[in-house]
């Protein structure tokens, strides 16, 4: 029998799940899960215990301070969750930091004696998140809706894939933390190479690792795509200023080419259904020549200039 009361403290998951026509099941999320619309009437019973008003340096030194004392960086309301009796809880066993971590969450299901079943979601690669969709599905009964939206998915993909098979191969680092710097890993480099990019430094399928600005002047990327973790837009724009700050700045190409952009990261650091629209974007970001804007059109993309300051042909 498919499970009926289902928590998602994980945005990719609750976009999975609105995706595959269940929404109305999902009874709780986190703080983070704002897609699609409907979420955010959801109740929230996942909240987190750093100050995100800090900058990403101090944000970065918090959650150090955190694992090095043991405490957890995210909060269950577990009397929420004894109220609520949710049949399904999903999370994940993708990272520590950017979500709450399987153990936690199993942890207190056990301490609040729920009936639920706990499933964490990983995902390295595209054929991952595939996998994922199909596993939730299974879940909740909707088989047949998921191998409708994979579908459609692939055939996107192998669109985008096929039009730059032959196309020459641009240099793009995608920075995903601002300070320290840290460059998408698991499945965003394979998506720059769909879209005819390649990404100095990072290998896909790998997680990322910090490192030094002066790494990333010496690999010379021809486009930078600006998308720390979980910051919107207009959070990115407020700390974009110390990032083109830093010595050798101009010296970058994608910088002398004013070929620096800024994004919305929901399209690149959730392993669901939308990122196709991340591997769109960056297909025209890479390639214009090939994809012109027809991508970008309503996705928000700033092209920014060597000033540090948004161009008027946003999209």
């Amino acid at each position: 029998m498919a499970f009926q009361r289902i928590v998602s403290l994980l945005p990719t998951a609750t976009e999975i799940l609105f995706a595959l026509g269940v929404g109305e099941k999902v009874v709780a999320v986190s703080h983070e899960c704002d897609y699609p619309p409907e979420a955010n009437s959801t109740t929230r019973i996942l909240s987190t215990n750093v100050d995100t008003t800090k900058s990403s340096r101090e944000i970065d030194e918090q959650v150090a301070s955190m694992f090095a004392e043991g405490q957890n960086i995210y909060r269950i309301d577990g009397n929420l969750l004894r109220s609520i009796q949710p049949d399904l809880v999903i999370t994940q066993t993708q990272c520590r930091v950017c979500a709450v971590y399987y153990d936690e969450v199993q942890q207190t299901v056990e301490e609040v004696s729920s009936i639920a079943e706990v499933l964490p979601l990983e995902a390295n690669g595209i054929d991952d998140i595939f996998s994922n969709i199909m596993k939730v599905a299974k879940l909740v009964g909707a088989e047949s809706k998921a191998d409708e939206i994979i579908g459609s998915i692939k055939n996107r993909v192998e669109n985008i894939r096929g039009t730059t098979t032959n196309a020459t191969k641009v240099s793009t680092c995608f920075i995903e933390w601002l300070d320290p710097i840290y460059l998408g890993g698991h499945w965003v480099p394979e998506m720059i190479e769909i879209a005819g990019g390649y990404q100095p430094l990072q290998q896909k399928w790998k997680p990322s690792i910090p490192r030094k600005w002066e790494q990333v002047v010496e690999v010379k990327p021809d486009i930078l795509v600006i998308c720390p973790c979980s910051y919107k837009i207009s959070r990115t724009l407020q700390e974009f200023p110390l990032l083109a700050s830093k010595q050798d700045w101009i010296k970058i190409p994608a910088v002398k080419n004013s070929r620096v952009f800024v994004a919305d990261e929901s399209y690149f650091s959730r392993s669901g259904p939308r990122f196709i629209d991340g591997l769109e974007i960056l297909a025209s970001i890479i390639h214009p020549e090939i994809f012109g804007n027809k991508f970008l059109q309503g996705k928000g993309i700033l092209h920014m200039s060597t000033i540090a300051q948004p161009n008027r042909n946003s999209c």
